[in-house]
Parts: structure tokens; C-alpha cells; sequence
């Protein structure tokens, strides 16, 4: 969610550019800036030549060598927007290491993008203007007429019109000054690149690049970047604290819905605030606490509302009434549909925790299920009225309804469990999945606080999970292959009650902490509480094909598979729109595969320490946001050593290994065997490294393992003597290292 309208936000600018007349705005309303912005035009006062003039951001260089600067008409008696012809340049260098070599994905390899353009928009919110026209006092213009902006702006922008919310709220909305910059320039060779600094948001610099025509138009979303300013720590605005839900379904499936928000201020600023609702769901009034009504939009097809909550102190509480309604369910059969899973409450965010307290009534021929804890039901004039609560905060609410039956697991060692289900097809084998799973997990990584477990089947393919619930999708109760992919599903939803809800990730980086870490946590159900080997091999074997295969694919691209890292921003360019399941969930269980097999003592095959890692990773961060760097510390706080090459190799970075081994045996004068190994290391740096067992196999059945380090573009080495000749060498045993092997004889 929050990438997604950051991307969205270059729409800002669509309306920058756009044409027509001025209207007065003392008191700013949604509306009065949509007016402002449709009918923008130049202040004829207000119009420079410039030579020179040299604009700096954090990240950005920006040299306005010659032309003409022509100022918007202000808003409020400010002025927040220009527009440059001329000849200019723009120099910009993102903030990390991994947002640098993203760049040079999309910049010819150029690690810093340099262009010269001829035209530019900038939107500020400090005092560039008055930095400006001090320097180059305007022209003296005779004329009255009024001059529009160039439309080449706005054509290009006009897939993105509706998100345009962000600096409207910040710097023109609540009237306030703050370091708010966008500037979108047009060259020849660069049909458009686009910088932004967002001063309210954790990662404020946002850069864009598009080679396409205005005809054929898109951004490639290519940084979005820290500040490196100590000083910039943002606070969200506004925090919910507690939603109470009161919730109506008609026999129709038509809601409606009375949500009383308990929010805290942040901010001595904010006046107007965003909150993120579905948008077939239409607002029939917001009240605050003393019951006055407040001005509220809600745009068409948009799933925003804008609230002008008055003049607010930091620290005040406040609450909001929002009454709503519409349908977003409807029935097929026996299956009823969600159109959101999410958004049919509002919220703030997509990271904030709230308590919640839900009540429900819905016809008596339904089964209604939520989150948390049901506290009462009682069935009263042909409905059924169900409570929900939950009893620490949380990030999702979540519910299904149907005409379900249920099955209740017998298994001891497990809360209640439950599941309701459409198809009874397989049933029991998702159920006992659900069951075994939760208890493998809890003796694995820790307990749970939870009650009773939910499970409903949904008609879509996909599944989801919530604190006390799950949505498992209906194929899986249709299950008939033998490939484990079912178990294994049912295995990750389960995994998400420790990994994404127990431990909650920090931000979009850290997704890895929940979707790598259930994935590979079913993998570890399917091999070590089921026993099956086989399909847990086979499993990786077929991944790892899946990443090296999208990565050769991402190379013919001209781009590359992206790091771990980027979290969902991994799918945020039209040639990586599918790459988000291959590189969070696949490569993310990958990547916690072979740190495992890093630990594993290859003498007793003993593997205490991963587990003790990952237990203690959750529980020092259940009921709390964690960081990727976090989970680092607990692995170096047990290795004793320090491990940021595996993590720059394997999460920050995107490397994939091939290695070329080769194997001769020789007989030693005292009757024993000498084994030669060559290895070659290709398509990485020379300085990659990795640890990777060898298996040593001999004609009598038995083995041994020893342990290597490869670096370098080649290696040659001899193993220890062996008593016997060795029947088979075997390189990356156990799939211990994501990569390629291709097997050579010795020459």
C-alpha cells in the first residue's frame, strides 16, 4: 500500500502543468486546490531570466544555466510552483549502496544520472521563489493575458491524475513550509525523469526515469532512498488507537458500517488527513467527538477519504464517527465474495497496530468468522450478532462470510482450531496440516498467545493471514497432486501466526522477515514434521530453477533480478511485475536454507544452532517490528563472527554463483587416496564466497561431508586422504548454496 501511492504520487504534477484561471482560497478545501490546480496558470509578474542559478537537494544537483523561469499564480499568497525553458542539467546520486546499483540498472550502468534537459516543473514549499526572483528580479511585462502551462506535462502525467494527494495535504492543504520538492524534467535523449523529497515519509527521495514517448508512457520506479540527514525521523500524523466496528449485512450482503476511530495527534500542523477506504464504499457522514459534523472528499474511483479534523495540538486525542456503506460481497453459488480483505474499515497507513472491537449481525443462514477472539454471539430476529476482539494491536482486521460447514481439530497440543469450508473434498488433510503445522512451529520457534485458530476457504487462489484467522484458498481443498505444494501452503498461511503477525516486519524492506521466513518454515514442516525429504529437495530444486531461469530473463531484459531488500519494490518496474513471489518468497527461503546448512554440523549433522537462532529471533521480537539488520545481530550475537558478507551476497545483493567443479583420484604410495578438486567461480565477483560441503560417497554405502570456502575465480585444493577410493564426489550437498554446478572431468 505504501508503495503504491508513493509511485502513484508523480500525479502531483499532472495538475502542476495544467491550464486556465485563478480563484481566491482562504480557507483551502479539497475541492478549492483541485480548482487551483485544473486552472493553473503563469503569474505574468513573476517571470526571470536566469544564467546560472544552481538549485541543491539532498541526492540532487540541479544547474539552470540559461533561460526563463515563469512562476505559477500563488496559492494563498505563496508560491510553490515553476516552470523552466531553457538549458539546465540535473545530477542526482542516490543515498545507499543498493539504491546506487539499482540506478545503474536503468542509467547504462552509471551508478549517478547526469542529463542536460531543455524544460522542467519544479514544486517547492520553501523559499525558492523569493531565493530566485532576489537574484533575477522578474521582466516587466505589459501584458494582462493570462499564460497557461505547457500541456506536454500534463498529457504525459495523465495516467497518474488521481494521485496527487501528497502534497496537497502537506504543504497547501495545512498551509504549512517544509522541505517539500519535485521537479520533473524533459530532455531529448531522457524523454522524462522525475525527483521527489517527501519530508513526512522514512524514505523521502524518490526518483523516476522513462525513456518511453508521451504516446507510450510509464516510469520505471527506479529509488527510493533514505535521508542521510541524522536529524530526518518522521512521525506518522496521526495514530489510531482503538476501532470500534459496528457492522450490518443485510440478506442482500449490502454493509453498513459505523466506525468510531480513537486517534492521537502527532503533529501541531495537520489539519486535513488521508484515510484509505475501499472505494465502493461510500461515506454518509464523519462526525468528531462532540458530534459536530466534518468536511470530508471522497474521491471517485479512489480508495482515499480527505478529513479536515480542524486544528489539532500534538499529543490530542480525538474521534472520529465514520458512517458508511455499500456491497462489496456477493454470492456465487455457495461461495460469497470480498472484493477487499482489508479495506472495508478505514485506516491510516498500511503499517499502524489498533486495538479493534467488531461487532457483526448478519442473516441467520450465514457463518460470519474475524479476527481475534469471539467474545459473544447470540441470535436474535433472524440475525446472528457475534463480537470480536482482540487484545494487543494489530496491523490487519480482517472476516468471511458464507454458508460454511466446520470441522474442529481433535489434536491436544494445539488451541482450538477450526475450519470452515465450502468444499469438504480435503478437509481433513487441511486441517490436519493447520494442526500439525501449529504445533511444529510452536515447539520450533516459540508459543503464541492465541485463543483458538480460524480457518475459512476463500474462492480465490491465493491465501492470506490474520491474527487468530486464515484464508486459504479453495484449490487447496481440492488437493490432489502428491507434490507437497498444498501441504506447504497450508503449512506458510499457519507460518504467518510467528511470521508477518507474532513478529511483525519494520517496513516494505523487511518483508523478507515474513514471507522468506513462512516460506522456508513450511518447507522445514514438510521435511521435518511430515518426514518427507524428498519433497522438500525436490521443492528447492524446482525454485531454484524458477530464480535462475527469471534472473537470465531479467539479464535479457537489460536489467537484473533484484535484491531481497527491495521488498515489494521488487515488482515495481512493467519488466519485474513478477518477480515478487520468486525473489521474497523463493529466494527468501533460499537464502534461509543455506544459512542453515552454513550451521549444520556436518560431523553429527546436529543443526541446534539454526534453530536456536531463529527461536530466539522470535521471541525477542514477538509483539514487535523488526528490521533485516535486526535479524543479523541475533545470528552474529550466536556465530560469535561477523556476517555481513553473507548478508550483502544473499539479501542486499543479487548475485547468483555458477561453479565448474572437476575431481580427480590418485593412489598414494602407502595405499591410500588422494582426491584433487578444482573449482571455477563464475557470473559473481571475484571477492563472492561461500561455504559449501562436499559429500564424499564410497563403494560400501558409507559417506563423509567436509566443509569448503570457495572465493575467487578459482580454486584448486587437495581433500584429506581417504582410506578407499570414493565411489561419487558430490559438490553442494544437501542444495547447500543457490547456484549452478556443472560437473567437468579433469584436464
Amino acid at each position: 500500500m505504501s508503495y503504491i501511492f508513493r509511485s502513484l504520487s508523480v500525479g502531483v504534477l499532472i495538475l502542476l502543468c495544467s491550464a486556465a484561471s485563478i480563484i481566491a482560497a482562504d480557507s483551502p478545501t479539497y475541492m478549492s486546490i483541485e480548482k487551483y490546480f485544473d486552472d493553473l496558470t503563469i503569474n505574468n509578474k513573476a517571470i526571470s531570466t536566469v544564467e546560472g542559478y544552481t538549485i541543491t537537494r539532498e541526492g540532487l544537483t540541479i544547474v539552470l544555466s540559461s533561460g526563463t523561469i515563469s512562476f505559477a499564480e500563488p496559492w494563498n499568497d505563496r508560491t510553490h510552483i515553476a516552470y523552466f525553458t531553457g538549458v539546465a542539467s540535473l545530477r542526482y546520486m542516490p543515498t545507499t549502496k543498493v539504491e546506487t546499483d539499482r540506478l545503474a540498472q536503468y542509467n547504462e550502468g552509471q551508478k549517478s544520472f547526469y542529463n542536460e534537459f531543455t524544460d522542467m516543473v519544479l514544486f517547492f514549499n520553501d523559499s525558492l521563489y523569493e531565493n530566485i526572483v532576489k537574484k533575477f528580479p522578474p521582466q516587466k511585462l505589459t501584458s494582462t493575458e493570462k499564460i497557461k502551462f505547457p500541456h506536454k506535462f500534463k498529457d504525459l502525467f495523465s495516467t497518474y491524475f488521481e494521485h496527487r494527494e501528497i502534497i496537497w495535504s502537506h504543504s497547501l492543504l495545512d498551509a504549512r513550509r517544509n522541505s517539500s520538492f519535485h521537479c520533473m524534467a524533459y530532455g531529448e535523449r531522457l524523454k522524462t525523469v522525475l525527483y521527489e523529497f517527501c519530508p513526512t515519509e522514512p524514505e523521502p527521495i524518490s526518483f523516476y526515469i522513462s525513456k518511453t514517448t508521451a504516446d507510450n508512457f510509464e516510469y520505471n520506479f527506479v529509488n527510493l532512498c533514505p535521508s542521510i540527514n541524522p536529524a530526518h525521523n518522521p512521525e506518522e500524523e496521526l495514530t489510531v488507537t482503538h476501532n470500534t466496528l459496528d457492522i450490518k449485512i443485510d440478506n442482500g450482503l449490502k454493509m453498513a458500517v459505523t466506525s468510531q476511530l480513537r486517534i492521537t495527534v502527532n503533529s501541531d500542523e495537520m489539519k486535513w488527513s488521508s484515510f484509505n477506504l475501499y472505494e465502493d464504499l461510500t461515506i454518509e457522514s464523519i462526525k468528531d467527538e462532540k458530534g459536530n459534523s466534518l468536511e470530508f472528499f471522497q474521491p471517485d474511483e479512489s480508495n482515499k477519504i480527505w478529513i479536515h479534523i480542524g486544528a489539532s495540538k500534538k499529543g490530542q486525542n480525538k474521534t472520529l464517527t465514520v458512517k458508511y456503506g455499500g456491497k462489496i460481497i456477493k454470492r456465487i453459488y455457495d461461495y460469497t465474495i470480498i472484493e477487499t480483505s482489508i479495506q472495508w474499515y478505514p485506516t491510516y497507513g498500511y503499517k499502524q497496530k489498533s486495538l479493534f472491537d467488531i461487532t457483526f449481525a448478519v442473516p441467520d443462514n450465514y457463518k460470519l468468522i474475524s479476527i481475534g477472539n469471539k467474545v459473544s454471539e447470540e441470535k436474535k430476529d433472524g440475525e446472528i450478532i457475534s463480537r470480536w476482539t482482540v487484545e494487543y494491536p494489530i496491523r490487519n482486521a480482517s472476516f468471511n462470510i458464507g454458508p460454511f460447514s466446520t470441522a474442529v481439530s481433535d489434536r491436544k497440543d494445539v488451541p482450538p482450531i477450526t475450519l470452515h469450508y465450502i468444499n469438504s473434498n480435503n478437509k481433513k488433510n487441511v486441517l490436519t496440516d493447520i494442526a500439525q503445522a501449529y504445533e511444529f512451529y510452536t515447539k520450533l520457534f516459540g508459543p503464541l498467545p492465541l485463543q483458538s485458530l480460524n480457518a475459512t476457504e476463500i474462492p480465490y487462489t491465493h491465501g492470506e493471514a490474520f491474527p487468530g484467522m486464515l484464508h486459504l484458498s479453495w484449490l487447496t481443498f481440492e488437493d490432489s497432486d502428491n507434490s507437497g505444494a498444498w501441504q506447504s501452503f497450508n503449512a506458510h498461511e499457519t507460518g504467518h501466526q510467528w511470521w508477518g503477525i507474532g513478529l511483525d516486519y519494520k517496513t516494505y524492506r523487511d518483508r523478507w522477515l515474513s514471507e522468506g521466513f513462512t516460506e522456508y518454515s513450511s518447507l522445514m514442516y514438510l521435511q521435518m514434521m511430515l518426514g518427507d525429504n524428498k519433497k522438500f529437495f525436490d521443492i528447492l530444486k524446482n525454485t531454484r530453477e524458477k530464480i535462475i531461469n527469471a534472473k537470465k530473463q531479467r539479464k535479457s531484459d537489460g536489467v537484473d533480478l533484484c535484491p531481497i531488500s527491495l521488498g515489494h519494490r521488487v515488482a515495481s518496474t512493467s519488466l519485474t511485475r513478477e518477480d515478487y513471489h520468486t525473489v521474497i518468497y523463493e529466494k527468501g527461503a533460499w537464502t534461509l536454507h543455506m544459512l542453515r546448512n552454513i550451521l549444520l554440523n556436518l560431523n553429527t549433522m546436529n543443526e541446534d544452532a539454526f534453530k536456536t537462532i531463529m527461536k530466539d529471533f522470535f521471541t525477542t521480537y514477538q509483539g514487535k517490528s523488526a528490521s533485516i539488520a535486526d535479524f543479523q545481530k541475533i545470528v552474529e550475537k550466536h556465530v560469535k563472527q561477523d556476517v555481513s558478507w553473507f548478508f550483502e551476497q544473499w539479501v542486499h545483493g543479487s548475485d547468483i554463483p555458477v561453479y565448474h567443479f572437476a575431481f580427480k583420484t590418485e593412489k598414494t604410495p602407502d595405499d591410500k587416496f588422494k582426491v584433487h578438486v578444482r573449482v571455477e567461480q563464475k557470473e559473481v565477483p571475484p571477492d563472492f564466497k561461500m561455504s559449501i560441503p562436499i559429500k564424499i560417497v564410497f563403494e560400501n554405502g558409507s559417506s563423509a561431508r567436509i566443509r569448503v570456502f570457495i572465493t575467487g575465480a578459482k580454486s584448486e585444493f587437495d581433500l584429506p586422504p581417504l582410506a578407499s577410493a570414493p565411489k561419487e564426489i558430490i559438490f553442494n550437498d544437501l542444495e547447500s548454496v543457490l547456484a549452478t554446478v556443472k560437473i567437468e572431468d579433469w584436464e
